[in-house]
């Protein structure tokens, strides 16, 4: 059965400054979620540099704009080695599409299909490039590579993995002031064990990570300092180790993903000692109505099946859809995507709502918005602004 906490107690230390009761309670955690010991300079430098797929999302838009280009502006000493060619320099790559991929190093067409790898002078070069509706242009590490079809494009760069946290959780959080610091450094914590264990396993077929959602966000590097210090034993989590924009009040249970995930303890996301939410609004409560008949053909279109009545099984984090002859359980997340993959990606915004059937009609009123595992970005920077530290914002996101 799925076990529920709330935050305990009064706020810990300074988000900013750090006391002896910090560094207890860091202490005390490690038995079950951290290993307090310092990651030295030496293991940093010897962390195999992550895989990044970058730029996916634009390089779709420009099928969609055939005016449009990406151009990627490189350092002086660049070098471009095409398969089985010469290296040449290389100081802008433009990108476009007319009726299939076009390149353009310097001018110069380069000819499909793309094999391309581009090569800094110096150690810690980045590229960069300027991207229609951002004020700043991206910054990208070097080295990279471009491959791919007259129709199909991939472009991959390399990251030290403790940069890569920190830029990462910095895109997720967007600013957050000296306020939010602590809920920023504890998503990085996330981010860099999450890095360590996908890069064993990685996410893609070419990257260990994508750029999207889909993993994390990442745009490229911010400025933000590499990730240091205490890090996070992932051998202690069996079900993964997730995040999510805003649970609405109560995180789910990693068994919302199915699969071999099990029951996990989810958590109240409020204060125990007023009440208060950390992330739950009645303005941000959101309402929508499916006709059963509209999920039967979503779920099922080729037989069109028209469901009787569905209700939402907390106990089990999935959706029971009873049929005249059968009944089917689907994993919340599952049945929440399949659902917004034909309605839109905001239409059941979270995994997080109440469910009844009146008329034909499924009613769905929730709060939050993703799909509600583990910490909760919302919450944890309302924690960071109450004074909690990182390691009690982990703490209450990830309990035993």
């Amino acid at each position: 059965m799925v076990q529920s906490r709330e935050v305990q107690g009064s706020p810990g230390p300074s988000a900013v400054t750090f006391t002896a009761n910090t560094k207890r309670a860091a202490a005390g955690l490690c038995v079950v979620l951290c290993a307090a010991l310092a990651v030295s300079a030496d293991t940093r430098e010897k962390a195999a540099p992550l895989r990044i797929s970058i730029l996916s999302k634009h390089l779709r838009l420009l099928k969609e704009r055939p005016s449009a280009k990406l151009t990627l502006c490189f350092p002086d000493g660049t070098a471009l080695r095409a398969e089985d060619g010469a290296p040449t320099g290389c100081r802008t790559l433009e990108i476009a599409y007319g009726r299939s991929f076009e390149l353009r190093r310097d001018g110069e067409r380069l000819e499909p299909p793309y094999s391309i790898a581009l090569s800094p002078e110096s150690t810690d070069a980045a590229f960069r490039i300027q991207l229609q509706g951002e004020k700043t242009p991206r910054i990208y590490p070097l080295p990279l590579t471009i491959r791919g079809t007259a129709n199909t494009l991939s472009i991959v760069c390399e990251e030290d993995p403790a940069r890569y946290a920190a830029d990462s959780a910095a895109a997720e959080f967007g600013p957050t002031g000296t306020a939010g610091s602590e809920a920023l450094a504890a998503l990085t914590m996330v981010i860099y064990a999450r890095a360590k264990e996908h890069a064993r396993s990685p996410r893609h077929d070419d990257a260990v990570f994508c750029d999207l959602t889909h993993c994390q966000t990442w745009k490229g590097r911010t400025g933000a300092p590499p990730f240091s210090g205490a890090g996070i034993d992932r051998a202690s989590f069996r079900d993964g180790l997730f995040f999510t924009g805003c649970c609405g009040g109560e995180t789910c249970s990693a068994a919302v993903f199915g699969g071999t995930a099990a029951q996990t303890k989810t958590v109240r996301d409020r204060l125990s000692s007023t009440g208060g939410w950390l992330c739950r609004s009645p303005a941000e409560k959101w309402i929508r109505d499916l006709p059963l008949p509209e999920c039967g053909e979503i779920l099922h279109p080729d037989s069109r099946e028209t469901p009787l009545s569905a209700i939402y099984v907390r106990e089990r984090s999935a959706v029971r859809i009873q049929y005249p002859d059968r009944e089917e359980l689907l994993p919340a997340e599952d049945f929440r995507l399949r659902i917004n993959r034909v309605r839109g990606w905001s239409f059941i915004r979270s995994n997080n709502y109440d469910l009844r059937c009146d008329g034909g009609v499924m009613h769905f009123e929730g709060y939050g918005i993703g799909h509600g595992v583990g910490l909760c970005q919302r919450g944890a920077l309302a924690l960071s602004k109450l004074g909690f530290s990182r390691y009690e914002i982990l703490e209450h996101y990830y309990p035993g």
